[in-house]
Formats: C-alpha cells, sequence, structure tokens
C-alpha cells in the first residue's frame, strides 16, 4: 500500500471484530462523503482477529484507497485494548476513535474536519456532541461544568478524540481498561491538565443498524457501577459533590429506561448480559433517598406513558381518516 509522506490532518481509528457487513456500510460512508480527502483524511481499522469477512473487505478498501491502513492483532487482546492499538498506529495530527456501526452523515465528516482545523494550532481539548442537527462549539471552563451538561452521555466512544501528541505522552493508557471506560480516563486527565475543553456539537454519525451477536458485557454492572467510579476521583477536585450525585440521579433514570429495554421488553437488538440487574442497582444506589422515589415514580407512571402515546397516534389516525373524508 502507497503511503502519503504529508501527515493527514485526521485519523479515523476504527477498532473492529466480527462486523464486516456493518463495517462495509462504516467505510463506505467515509470514502464517498464529499469532504472525503486522501491527502486530509487516513483511515485506521484494527481487527481484533475477526473470523468473518472483515479481512478481505479491509484489503479491498485498503487497495482501492491509499490512505486506508489495515492491521490485524496477531490474537484478540479484548475490544478495550484494541482502542489503544488503533489511536496507536494512527498518523493524523488528530486521532479520532469512531465505532465501527458509526455511519458518517453527509455533513458529518465536513463538520468535524472543520472543528479540528479550527482547534489545530491550540490543541484544545475536544469532545465530541453528537445531538444537535446544526453545528457549534463551545468552550467548557470546568470539569464541574462538563459533567453537569454531558456525564451521563460520557460512555460513548464516539465522543472521543486526542491530539497525537497528547495521547502519546499520556502514561499508563490501559490502567482503567477493566472499566472498560479507557477514553473516559484519558479524557478527564487531559482535562485536569489543560483546564478546559470545547465542545463540538453536530450531528456527525448515526447507528447502523445491526442485530448484536450474543455474549456482550454485563450492562448494568459497566454502564452504572463502572462508568460512575471514573468520576468519583475527581470529587472535590474539579467536580462538586452537587454535580456528581445529580449526574447518578440521570443516570439511574436512563438507566431504569433500559431495564425496560433489556429486561421487560427482551430487545434482541442488544447483547448485553443483565445477571444481578437488581442487587447491582439497589447495592449501587440504595444510600440515596431518592432512588426509591425515581424508582417508584419511574413505573408507575411509565404505562401510563405508554397508554398515552398509543392513544395519541389512535387520534391521529382518527385524524387522518376524517380529513380524507
Amino acid at each position: 500500500m502507497e503511503v502519503n509522506s504529508k501527515q493527514p490532518l485526521l485519523s479515523i481509528c476504527i477498532p473492529t471484530y466480527n462486523r464486516s457487513d456493518v463495517l462495509q456500510q462504516c467505510l463506505h460512508s467515509i470514502v464517498t462523503n464529499k469532504a472525503y480527502n486522501e491527502e486530509l483524511v487516513e483511515i485506521v481499522i484494527s481487527d481484533n482477529v475477526s473470523t468473518d469477512s472483515t479481512q478481505e473487505l479491509c484489503m479491498a478498501f485498503a487497495k482501492a484507497h491509499r490512505n486506508v491502513i489495515y492491521h490485524r492483532n496477531d490474537r484478540n487482546i479484548g475490544g478495550d485494548l484494541n482502542f489503544i492499538k488503533v489511536l496507536s498506529l494512527g498518523t493524523g495530527t488528530f486521532l479520532k476513535l469512531n465505532n465501527d456501526y458509526s455511519i458518517f452523515t453527509e455533513e458529518g465528516l465536513k463538520k468535524l474536519l472543520q472543528c479540528i482545523r479550527k482547534y489545530k494550532d491550540e490543541k484544545s481539548l475536544l469532545y465530541f456532541d453528537n445531538f444537535y442537527k446544526g453545528f457549534r462549539t463551545t468552550r467548557i471552563n470546568s470539569l464541574d461544568e462538563m459533567v453537569y451538561q454531558k456525564g451521563i452521555y460520557m460512555s460513548w466512544i464516539g465522543a472521543y478524540g486526542f491530539w497525537h501528541d497528547d495521547f502519546n505522552k499520556l502514561e499508563d493508557k490501559s490502567r482503567a481498561v477493566k472499566t472498560q471506560f479507557m477514553q473516559v480516563d484519558w479524557f478527564l486527565r487531559l482535562f485536569v491538565k489543560k483546564n478546559y475543553c470545547v465542545l463540538c456539537q453536530s450531528e456527525y454519525t448515526v447507528r447502523y443498524p445491526f442485530k448484536a451477536k450474543q455474549g456482550g458485557y454485563n450492562f448494568f454492572q459497566v454502564q452504572v457501577v463502572n462508568f460512575s467510579g471514573m468520576f468519583l476521583p475527581y470529587v472535590n477536585r474539579g467536580i462538586t459533590p452537587k454535580t456528581y450525585h445529580q449526574m447518578l440521579r440521570k443516570l439511574l433514570n436512563v438507566i431504569l429506561q433500559w431495564v425496560v429495554t433489556l429486561v421487560f421488553k427482551k430487545n434482541k437488538d442488544y447483547s448485553y448480559k443483565t445477571d444481578h440487574f437488581i442487587s447491582t442497582l439497589f447495592n449501587f444506589y440504595k444510600g440515596y433517598w431518592w432512588f426509591y422515589e425515581d424508582t417508584i415514580i419511574f413505573f408507575v407512571l411509565y404505562p401510563l406513558r405508554m397508554s398515552y402515546h398509543k392513544m395519541k397516534r389512535l387520534l391521529l389516525v382518527y385524524h387522518h381518516l376524517l380529513v380524507r373524508k
């Protein structure tokens, strides 16, 4: 493969394992994007010894596009250590983590490059918020403000990217590997060092729908205990107890919705384990009075919310029939 001698501005770093059909859509969304330029954008794939057609797919893309780097590990090193591997392979000025199921929108790559160009000289710590239809950047001047605004959303790996030099200088990169939130650990450490970050808000990617294979991690252990634990060392060292507790309360509301999705509805689109979810939630939240109140209110109101939405759909159908008459 011919390697461009000029350092690309951006390395899109994609860790993957046995999702060739999904990965194909991800890669296609990049190389066909109107903002894609092989002089600016490098695609890096680290394959964790996939047993499907991932290797053939990536080799074909690497042959067709000179700035595609495909690496296949000698053994399966685990999904989280593969984050370190794929980022370490990137040669771009900025290293952007990207899920293999995240498909770039028509304007997503353009906005991503725009944000990186804007903060290239000062090397601001960037956080990519994927929930805004337009495009805007906002400076966040304290860790407390960052957690207050985005705490419960900070688990998604697509929110993270790091300047090449910043990433290389991080010591003990794998220290949080057992939590499955190394990217959060890196971000928090760099925030403390730089004392600010920039929210880059747009809709960069969308999730490509796929049926997850069984064998995922224990969702409630990881998303509640492990995730919240990433912020605990910073309480009273950048994060106020009030903000931390508020984040935990917001997290509970989200987690209760996942209880419905994963436990009650048994949604097959996800492969997460849900073992001992009741004891996991109770043992973690039992010391907070609002845990009992919020949980009771959620499950009392949930059937009413369902009925309301069903009623709304029926009224819309009825209205449509009246209009047609």
